[in-house]
Formats: C-alpha cells, sequence, structure tokens
C-alpha cells in the first residue's frame, strides 16, 4: 500500500503492484510509478486491466513513455461509483 495526496489534500491509499503483474479488472485511478514511488503517469478507468493492456499494445504508446522514465509499479485505488473516479484528482 502506498499514500497519494489529492490536489486538496486528501490522502488516498493506492495497492501497488510489479508492473509484470496482472491487474485486476476493476474501475480505478492508477498510477505508473518508478522505484520511488513517483507517479509517472496517472489515469482512470472503469477497467484499468483493459485499459493498461490497451496502453502496452496501443500505438498512443503511454506504456512506452512510462517505461522510457523508469516505470516500475501499478499503483490503484479502487473506485466504486463512476462519478467518484475524478474527484479524486491526484497532483500529476
Amino acid at each position: 500500500m502506498k499514500d497519494y495526496c489529492n490536489v486538496k489534500g486528501g490522502r488516498y491509499k493506492f495497492d501497488v503492484l510489479s508492473f509484470d503483474r496482472r491487474i485486476p479488472d476493476i474501475s480505478a485511478v492508477y498510477i505508473f510509478a518508478n522505484k520511488q514511488y513517483e507517479p509517472l503517469y496517472i489515469g482512470e478507468s472503469l477497467d484499468i486491466w483493459e485499459r493498461i493492456e490497451y496502453n502496452k499494445n496501443s500505438d498512443r504508446t503511454k506504456w512506452n513513455c512510462a517505461n522510457e522514465k523508469g516505470f516500475n509499479y501499478i499503483c490503484f485505488h479502487p473506485v466504486l461509483v463512476k462519478e467518484n473516479l475524478r474527484r479524486i484528482e491526484l497532483h500529476r
């Protein structure tokens, strides 16, 4: 678990997995992070497994950009209600 703060100072707990692990197919805010858990990319999705698989295999290459910056972990905070995905508003 890793804590991240949003723009209003709220703290959220994120589960942490190495980038090569299978991510659950849940709604969540997610972070591509380096070894120091610094955010390299922040996103949200109704199905993070599907979104991350898309990023890995697409030409848009958020995945490649994060890899070039030292991407080691995927941190995710499950969100049960779609409207709450954007409320977290993490620092980028």
